[in-house]
């Protein structure tokens, strides 16, 4: 969608002040209100806005959550699980098994 231009080109984004400033001109002497023209302008300046608005708000919330589903997952391959444990510096314990001498029946000596 193209940007909108009407007679009073306004780059930046619409601030509510001044949307309150706008004043419209009155129509001609014989008829009753303001101008169509410059009534349908700015209303379609209005729309314009609050949809550019409302796709910049989706779009902040989408990457809400592509950060918060990005930043589970690395807690999770962070955290390692229930199966690797972790130093305070963040390194892997290495898990060794203990090996009990057997005697030759494998048996633990000592065992009865």
């Amino acid at each position: 969608m193209g940007t909108y231009r009407s007679r009073n080109v306004l780059t930046e984004q619409l601030t509510p002040e001044q949307i309150a400033a706008v004043r419209l001109p009155l129509a001609a002497w014989y008829q009753r209100g303001y101008r169509r023209e410059e009534v349908d302008a700015l209303l379609h300046r209005l729309v314009y806005e609050l949809r550019a608005r409302g796709r910049e708000l989706e779009a902040a919330r989408a990457e809400n959550q592509r950060i918060k589903r990005a930043l589970r997952t690395w807690q999770s391959v962070r955290a390692g699980g229930a199966k690797a444990k972790r130093t305070t510096t963040g390194r892997r314990v290495r898990r060794t098994q203990s090996k009990v001498a057997t005697d030759v029946t494998g048996h633990a000596p000592g065992g009865e």
